[in-house]
């Protein structure tokens, strides 16, 4: 009984959230139509302020609304934002606090703990050494793929991929990809084993 009081009023907060957040999103959109160039993280920055299950709810309905692909149960912590409309996340996101995610397509089941950074590559700005401002430089912004199945730890920075089932340590800087089924840490990250399953582990 008590989990089907929870499920109810789940799915009323969260119709709620949607009401909410609507003009907020319309705005968004008639934003990007008049200036394709807008800052579209002005938005997430402004509802990352927002505390307690409201603004995880508010973060949830905005950005199922505004992602290029978002999937269920999606989940930003305070703090957190997406800086590009193109992202694309899978079902069963989870962020913590603080986290900063840039272009990037995201499988299913993916958690990243507080303070994680995904940002576009290693390229974002320029490095030409001349009369150039660096303000003035082009840098190129990377797509960085996330599979499934993966937990990125406190603080980690990932600037490459990340395949399916990996665990990136704490502190770590990803700048080269990891490939699935690995534990990488470090600065750079660097592989420190595979992962096993549940049945091999059991039977060594």
């Amino acid at each position: 009984m008590m989990a089907i009081i929870r499920s109810g009023l789940k799915c009323v907060a969260f119709c709620l959230a949607y009401a909410l957040v609507s003009p907020l999103v319309v705005l968004c959109k008639l934003h990007e139509l008049i200036n394709p160039g807008f800052h579209y993280n002005d938005y997430g920055t402004l509802l990352a302020l927002i505390p307690t299950e409201l603004g995880r709810q508010l973060r949830g309905a905005f950005y199922l609304l505004t992602l290029r692909r978002a999937g269920r149960s999606l989940t930003v912590g305070f703090g957190s934002y997406f800086v590009y409309p193109d992202a694309e996340v899978g079902h069963y996101f989870d962020c913590g606090a603080y986290c900063v995610i840039g272009k990037c397509r995201i499988g299913d089941h993916v958690i990243l703990a507080s303070r994680v950074s995904i940002i576009s590559g290693r390229h974002q700005h320029g490095s030409e050494l001349g009369q150039m401002p660096m303000q003035l430089q082009r840098g190129i912004r990377q797509l960085i793929e996330i599979g499934s199945n993966v937990w990125i730890g406190e603080g980690a920075t990932v600037a490459a991929g990340v395949g399916d089932d990996c665990i990136i340590g704490a502190g770590a800087v990803v700048v080269q990809p990891v490939e699935a089924g690995c534990v990488a840490a470090g600065n750079p990250a660097r592989v420190i084993r595979q992962r096993r399953t549940a049945i091999t582990a059991a039977t060594d």
